[in-house]
This record gives structure tokens, sequence and C-alpha cells, in this order.
């Protein structure tokens, strides 16, 4: 089957919308960043065929608008792009299925961070091979979601390993400093991807953290 060529496309207020009501579902770190921000309207894109008819790119939950596969390319180049940002750069995918104590979990190949039933699957810095991005994101997706969070690992947090257990602290770390959230869409055909807005509430409790800790 031939694929058609693909190009970007701006959702505006009706991604942005859409995004936040997939947040609004998730497991305990879509809804905490849910809770401390807000999508930036403008920056909704999404990549879908040239000939799409501009109906079904705003209709966000409904399929048949690409063939196949979501363009996971086009999310890679995204992933790398950030990670190659700083050493500290990381890419959280939240898993909707599995929890700590499934056994299908040990059998993982992509590195795990685990919060108390809260399982997420993570990209450094060196994870930019085709087999690491693909095998995250696969790993991390559910029928019906896949959402991924552009975000930066809290000082002295090291991933050596496959598993790593945290604590509330670099759990909300990793919460605080997401910038960027990508979104299953079009019945599993393809991604939006969006920056986020920190609430001035939030920006204030980060101040006042940031002061605890440096008493």
């Amino acid at each position: 089957m031939t694929v058609p060529p693909y190009k970007e496309y701006l959702l505006g207020q009706l991604g942005a919308d859409y995004v936040e009501h997939v947040l609004s579902f998730g497991r305990e770190f879509s809804r905490s960043v849910a809770a401390c921000s807000t999508v930036k309207a403008e920056s909704v894109t999404t990549f879908l065929p040239m000939d799409a008819e501009l109906a079904a790119v705003h209709s966000l939950e409904v399929g048949g608008i690409a063939p196949g596969e979501p363009p996971l390319d086009w999310l890679a180049d995204r992933i790398r792009s950030h990670l190659a940002t700083a050493p500290s750069c990381a890419v959280v995918f939240e898993d909707l299925l599995w929890k700590p104590s499934d056994p299908s979990l040990a059998r993982s190949q992509s590195r795990v961070v685990i919060y108390g039933d809260t399982v997420l699957h993570v990209l450094v810095s060196g994870d930019v091979s085709d087999f690491a991005i693909r095998t995250t994101v696969a790993e991390a997706a559910s029928p019906a979601m896949t959402t991924g969070f552009f975000t930066h690992l809290p000082a002295g947090l090291m991933l050596d390993g496959l598993r790593t257990n945290i604590e509330v602290d670099d759990f909300q770390r990793l919460v605080d400093a997401v910038s960027s959230v990508v979104v299953l869409a079009y019945d599993g055909e393809g991604f939006i991807l969006a920056d986020l807005h920190r609430s001035a509430a939030h920006e204030s409790a980060l101040h006042e953290r940031g002061n605890e800790r440096g008493k």
C-alpha cells in the first residue's frame, strides 16, 4: 500500500480541549499534570495526510483519516529533538494498563519508573534509537490511549537500570517539569502534540517548594 504524503495541521482550541479531556481520564501522572496546567491552543498540532478533508481533521475521535498506524516517525523526531536539548531531558509515557505487581512488567524492554501504583515508561537522553522509542511507546500504549510527556529528570535521579522506584518528591518534580504532551487521536491513527501553560497558582507553588528545598 502506498503511503500518502503527510503534513502538519494546527488544531487550535478544539485540539486543546481534546488534549485536556484525554488527560482527565489518565492515571495519576496525567491527572497531576492536568491539575496544574492548561494547553496552549496555538501550539496544538497533528500530522495527517495532505489530502485529508478539513472536517475529518477536526473529528479528533473518528478514524478512517489515515492508513495504518499513527505516524511514529513524526513523533520520534520530536522526541529526539527534546532529548538532545539537555542531559536531564526525558519523555515519560504513562501506562494505563499495567501495575507494578503485573508479571508482564518483568518482561518489559523499556526503561520503567514506578511510583506507587503508577507505571511510567521513560526515554532519557541516550534513548534515541528507533528500537528504544518504538518499544517505549508500544509498551505504554493501550488500545484506546497513548499519553506522553516531555519533561526533565530531577537532579540526582539516576535511571541506570530498566526499573527504578521513585518517591513522591521526584514524582512531583517530573510533573512540575512537563512542558509538552502527546496524545493518541483519530481512533489510533494519529498523534496530537501540544505545549502546556502553567497556572499562576502552580508557579507560586513551585516557588514555595524551591524555597523549602533551599532551606
